[in-house]
């Protein structure tokens, strides 16, 4: 698995991502009207800034092993306490389980070596 100790300091020392839950209080940029972000290429490059540091932590894995879900649930409820935002856990989990799509996602299309066109 992944180490994503440190994960969500790294997530509030970004001014971009700090900003935008500031108004949204969700780490993940959703498309408008729905209540989840799919693992989608779009949604994909709209949360690069969110998945960067995880796949960097991915790299370091044998194997580009994914992070534990509960690691990176871990991980959202301090990225949001540290900015004094508050967060049910089901938010948290949604979050979580958002992340670990998109990374699954981008993992897949990389050993692939497939190009998406959507």
């Amino acid at each position: 698995m992944a180490d994503v100790q440190g994960l969500g300091e790294e997530w509030e020392r970004n001014g971009e991502i700090r900003e935008r839950m500031r108004e949204s209080t969700t780490l993940c940029i959703r498309p408008d009207g729905h209540k989840w972000c799919e693992a989608t290429r779009p949604n994909c490059v709209n949360n690069i800034h969110v998945l960067i540091p995880i796949l960097h932590r991915m790299r370091e894995c044998d194997d580009w092993k994914l992070p534990c879900l509960e690691a990176l649930k871990a991980q959202v409820a301090v990225c949001h306490n540290r900015l004094g935002l508050k967060i049910k856990e089901a938010d948290i989990y949604t979050s979580a389980i958002e992340m670990k799509k998109m990374t699954s996602f981008i993992k897949r299309r990389t050993r692939r070596m497939e190009c998406t066109k959507d």
